[in-house]
Formats: structure tokens, C-alpha cells, sequence
């Protein structure tokens, strides 16, 4: 199932297995509706899938579905924002029949490609049980990309690069790939156009089909995901473009296949803006108020602590963070794969990789002074990622003639990042079974979940142990003569 240009499907399909396991577990995991903004992006999804690609005019648009549907509304005021209070206090979701109803939803204006494929199984199921299959489809979108990832970086060489997709797929990641929410799509479209682009970038030669393929696919869902996304893609596709080089550059854009995959992301592209600027989508509104320059920039700036540790974990509503340790731990992770790749860097790796670094902390900066006067400070670290992710990538070939990564040390990284997934994943369940203070939830849980939390908690176990065994055991291609010998192995 191997390929001579590295491609490992049997590597893609143990990947996709190992990361639908881990979301699975999530989703079943976190009570409905408790992925920030679900409900909103679950109307919309409902509305999307039946035609209604808009919503009806108004702030927030309206939608019109099932009156068990436009129940959503009601389902987590109880225990949102109120960490210490189990998720058992939501109503019922049994809904009650009838047509269809209007009902409010914050995403009315959002590019509708992302909601027209999960909200397909709110035709058929459409009582809030549907709720689960949204999120399997959302979910199995963002196995595939993140295994993807997985399998372009096995096809350079490099376990490094294999380590960083990750650490790039932090609890959080997981915990947003796992529910009704573009953010989760975005980002693993982000780590999988990452991943596929440096492999394609710092090789030489016609580039590999499948690496292309996946670096295409990726980008397109990345620029259709969310009115912000096309930014993103603009700041990789720059990046890359530095790290390439003048001659490798032309030498990729001159191959059919790459102008082909150029061709579609244009369209996507142009699609995603006319969407965008015609329906207004990054218009923002509600909770500002007078401030100066100077306020702005201190606001802004104290919440960048908060900011990093919410690109690690910080689950629920941004309600539930992980541990201290957790985000201590996946630093140092970081700090380890940074070391390790900046060994006989070359200055312009070096140099993109610092201004990466600054780029996470200094664009929500900049973003959100622009704005805080119409609607306060509402960046969230979770926008931030489809840049941040980029960091251990780009750190992990950094070096030009690097030496071999110390294969002790990365199975200590994983391993510290398997813990860091379970604890992440144990506090958040038990924040919604016993609310947070209150133990871990397993035996006496006040909220059950729909498998029973031992069970949950020992399946998460297990999947964070296959997942990191994984990423340190997958068989790395031996590189191809037209590789170039800039990636670690």
C-alpha cells in the first residue's frame, strides 16, 4: 500500500482510525451543545440543508427548522459559563412536533460550504438527537485531514516533521474537531495544508501527487471554512513561498498539476470573497465602547497569556481550562521539537520561524485594537490557530543538514503529549459530570454522558496511548533521490 513516492495509504488509513477514535471520544464526551457557539452553528447548518443559504434578514439571522431543532436555544444557559455546575440541569431533548419554526442563530451570515455537508443528517434524524451525527461528520472531515497530515509528513523522511503534526494537534484542536463548529475544520485543514506544503516546498523535482492533492484539498476547505480563513491561507501560502525560495517557487508553479491546483483555489477563493463582502460575514457588532489607543493596546495585549493557553486547552464555553500542568507540558514539547529543528538552522527558516512566533502573538493584537471600540475584546486563541500550528512544523525543518532526531527523546515527547490529552480530556468530562471542584465524575457522575464515563475515560486512555505510539512508530519514507536533504529524519 506504499507508493515509490513515499505515500503510505496503510498510514493514512491507521491515522484516520486512530484520530476518529479520539474524536469520537470527545463527542461523546462534551453534552450537547457545549462546543462554543454549537447552537448557532447548528441552526445554521439545519437551515443550510434545507435551502436556506442565508436566513431570514435580521441580527441574528433567522432560520426556519423543526421545532425540536430551534429548541438548541434553550439548552445551555444552566451550565455555560458556570464551571462548577453539571451539564444534568439542560432540558430534555425531546422536542416537541410541529412545522417548522423560526429560530435565531449568530452564524446566519457565515460561507455556507461547511454547514451544507454536516447539516445533510438533520433531514432525516430532526429531534436534537441529530446533534450526534452533525458532529460524526464534522468530526470524520477533520480525521481525514489531520491523517492526511500524518501521512505527507511519513512521506518526506522526516519523523520530526511527523512529531510536529503532533504537537500541532494540540487538546484543543481535538476538542474543536470533534463538534459543530467551522473552527475545528479550519484548523485541520491548517495543519494538513501546513504539513503537505513544507513537503512540497523543500523537496525537488515534479512534486508528488498525493502530497499535492492533500495540500490542494486542504487549502480549499481551509479558504471556505470561515469569513476570516482566506487570511490564512494568504499568510501560509506566503510563508511557504519564503521557505521554497525564488527557483524552487517557479519550479512548482511551472508543473501542470500545481496550476491546476491553483486554478480551484483561486475559484474557492473568489467564491469565499463574493460571499463575504456580499452578505457582510465579517461585520462585527455588540459590546464595545469608547476607548483610546492606549486602552486598546493594554487590553488587548494582558489577554495574551490567556490567548496561548486557550490554543492548548481551554474547554467548553472557554469555560473549563486544562491544568496548569498540561499547558506547562506542551510549552516544553514545544520548546524540545524547537530545539531540535533549529540545530544548523538556515537563517531564512530560522527567520520565518521567529516571525511566525511574533505573527501569533502580534495579529490578534493588531485585529483586535482595529476593533475593540464597535465590539470590544472578543479574540479567542482558537482564531489564532490556523497560524500557530505552523510553528512546530516550520521549526521541525528548520535545519538544513540536521542530525538525526534522538528517537528516546521524541518517544518522551509523545508520551508527555498522550498525558497532556488524557488529563485534558478527564477534567473536561468531569467538569460536565460533577461540575468542576467536584472529582472526576467516573462512578458518580451526575450528567451521563451516552456511554458511561468509566468506560469513556479508559476508552481515552487508550486512544491517547495508539495515538502517540503512532506518530513514533509510523514507517517514514526513505527518501527518494529528488528529495532535498533539508528534513530532519
Amino acid at each position: 500500500m506504499s507508493r515509490a513516492d513515499g505515500w503510505s495509504w496503510r498510514t493514512f488509513w491507521v491515522s484516520l482510525v486512530a484520530l476518529s477514535s479520539l474524536l469520537g471520544l470527545w463527542g461523546l464526551a462534551t453534552p450537547p451543545f457545549a462546543v462554543p457557539d454549537e447552537p448557532a452553528h447548528f441552526l445554521k447548518a439545519a437551515g443550510v440543508a434545507r435551502g436556506q443559504v442565508t436566513g431570514l434578514p435580521g441580527l441574528p439571522t433567522a432560520v426556519e427548522v423543526p421545532p425540536a431543532l430551534a429548541a438548541t436555544r434553550f439548552q445551555t444557559g444552566c451550565f455555560v459559563f458556570r464551571p462548577d455546575v453539571p451539564a444534568d440541569c439542560a432540558p430534555g431533548y425531546d422536542g416537541p412536533d410541529g412545522p417548522e419554526t423560526e429560530a435565531r442563530t449568530q452564524a446566519g451570515r457565515y460561507p455556507p460550504g461547511y454547514y451544507a455537508l454536516v447539516g445533510l443528517p438533520t433531514l432525516v434524524v430532526t429531534d436534537l438527537g441529530s446533534l450526534y451525527a452533525v458532529r460524526g461528520v464534522s468530526a470524520a472531515l477533520c480525521a481525514a485531514l489531520l491523517a492526511a497530515a500524518v501521512t505527507a509528513a511519513a512521506a518526506t523522511g522526516s519523523r520530526l516533521l511527523v512529531t510536529g503534526v503532533g504537537v500541532a494537534a494540540t487538546p484543543m484542536v481535538l476538542f474543536l474537531s470533534s463538534g459543530v463548529n467551522p473552527s475545528g475544520p479550519e484548523v485541520a485543514a491548517a495543519v494538513a495544508l501546513w504539513t503537505a506544503g513544507l513537503a512540497l516546498v523543500l523537496a525537488s523535482g515534479p512534486p508528488s501527487r498525493p502530497v499535492l492533492t492533500t495540500a490542494g484539498l486542504a487549502a480549499v476547505v481551509l479558504v471556505l471554512s470561515r469569513p476570516i480563513s482566506p487570511f490564512w491561507v494568504a499568510l501560509i501560502g506566503l510563508s511557504l513561498l519564503l521557505l521554497a525560495g525564488g527557483r524552487r517557487g517557479l519550479e512548482l508553479v511551472r508543473q501542470r498539476p500545481v496550476q491546476a491546483w491553483l486554478g480551484v483555489l483561486g475559484l474557492a477563493g473568489l467564491l469565499q470573497a463574493a460571499w463575504v463582502l456580499g452578505v457582510g460575514a465579517l461585520e462585527l457588532y455588540g459590546g464595545g465602547r469608547p476607548l483610546t489607543l492606549g486602552e486598546r493596546l493594554e487590553g488587548s495585549l494582558v489577554r495574551t497569556d490567556e490567548r496561548l493557553q486557550q490554543m492548548v486547552g481551554w474547554f467548553g464555553w472557554l469555560d473549563t481550562p486544562a491544568p496548569v500542568g498540561v499547558h506547562v507540558a506542551w510549552a516544553l514539547a514545544l520548546v524540545v521539537l524547537v530545539g531540535l529543528g533549529l540545530r544548523g538552522a538556515v537563517r531564512r527558516r530560522a527567520v520565518l520561524l521567529l516571525t511566525l512566533v511574533l505573527g501569533v502573538v502580534l495579529v490578534p493584537i493588531a485585529l483586535e485594537v482595529a476593533s475593540a471600540e464597535q465590539v470590544g475584546f472578543y479574540w479567542q486563541g482558537r482564531y489564532t490557530l490556523p497560524l500557530a500550528v505552523g510553528v512546530p512544523l516550520v521549526a521541525a525543518v528548520a535545519a538544513r543538514r540536521p542530525r538525526p532526531a534522538p528517537v528516546p527523546l521524541l518517544a518522551g515527547v509523545l508520551a508527555v503529549l498522550a498525558v497532556c490529552h488524557l488529563v485534558g480530556f478527564v477534567t473536561a468530562l468531569g467538569r460536565y459530570t460533577v461540575g468542576t471542584g467536584n472529582g472526576l465524575g467516573l462512578v458518580d457522575a451526575v450528567w451521563s454522558p451516552p456511554l458511561p464515563a468509566l468506560v469513556l475515560a479508559v476508552g481515552a486512555v487508550l486512544a491517547a496511548l495508539a495515538w502517540s505510539a503512532l506518530l513514533l512508530l509510523v514507517p517514514v519514507a526513505e527518501q527518494p533521490a529528488r528529495v532535498e536533504q533539508a528534513l530532519p529524519v
